[in-house]
């Protein structure tokens, strides 16, 4: 065997680690893996929950417990590959705190909102105990670190006494939900993003929060489309960058979504296999 398409599982990982006739390449994925909201029901429209709930998430306990450290912490919607156009001083909910500062610092937000407590359970500003949500994916497959990440986000949310229900579905039952709008929160990915950021304005463009469009979220921000149609339009590189830059910022603000890893991506060609007559032409 040449080349493998797909990707490597897990799994056989370490045995390929232990083999020395093989040699393993890894590179960052040119996309990520993110947890969304659905910003049509309560309280995932509320900014200050949003906040919280990327405040108490630990991207660097993601990698290393639900991917074995085969990722790369994420904090924007443009991959950290992507140097040109990745803004790497996007705001980062909770980096550096310990466990019990995120804690702290997430209740604290929720507090100020007007949020409560009733025996351990969240309250909402309106006086409604919180209801149990549920947390889409995609089932195991190759990707097994979604519901991973997903079971260590519930633990992380039963601290502020919110009720997390995993569901794994097959891919396209999830895509149906999401465009149908039928879901409090869920965890996929982008993968084989273009260098180019024209794919923002896809995923968070308003005209794009329609059951056939990829705002799943349904994000509404004029602010963000004013950006994203001045980007769409501008032939000036360093103008437009400043322009996706602003963008990237005011999602990490909002946060439709909370980029959580991009994963690294593995090639394992053998010595023979590096040869130059096996090189392709």
């Amino acid at each position: 065997m040449d080349f493998i398409w797909w990707d490597i599982p897990q799994e056989h990982l370490d045995k390929l680690r232990g083999d020395r006739s093989v040699r393993l390449y890894r590179t960052p994925r040119r996309g990520f893996d993110y947890l969304a909201f659905n910003l049509q029901r309560s309280p995932f429209n509320d900014p200050s929950f949003r906040t919280a709930v990327a405040t108490l998430i630990d991207r660097e306990q993601i990698v290393k417990k639900a991917l074995k450290g085969d990722a790369i912490p994420a904090y924007s919607v443009i991959p950290p590959h992507n140097t040109f156009w990745y803004n790497a001083g996007v705001r980062r909910a909770g980096k550096g705190l310990s466990c019990q500062e995120r804690l702290r610092e997430a209740k604290a937000l929720l507090k100020g909102a007007g949020y409560s407590w009733s025996k351990g359970a969240l309250v909402l500003p309106t006086g409604r105990k919180m209801r149990p949500v549920e947390i889409l994916t995609n089932c195991a497959g190759s990707k097994p670190c979604r519901l991973k990440a997903a079971l260590l986000i519930k633990r992380w949310l039963s601290e502020i006494g919110v009720s997390v229900i995993p569901k794994m579905r097959p891919l396209h039952d999830v895509l149906s939900l999401l465009r149908e709008n039928i879901f409090d929160m869920y965890i996929l990915g982008w993968g084989h993003l273009s260098d180019d950021p024209g794919y923002l304005e896809t995923f968070f463009h308003s005209s794009e929060a329609r059951p056939a469009g990829k705002n799943y979220p349904r994000f509404r921000n004029a602010r963000f489309d004013e950006l994203a149609d001045r980007a769409s339009g501008e032939m000036d590189l360093f103008k437009r960058k400043a322009l996706v830059f602003e963008m990237q910022e005011l999602i990490t603000k909002e946060l439709p979504y909370i980029p959580l890893y991009t994963c690294l991506l593995y090639t394992s060609p053998s010595p023979r296999d590096l040869s130059p007559s096996r090189m392709p032409s």
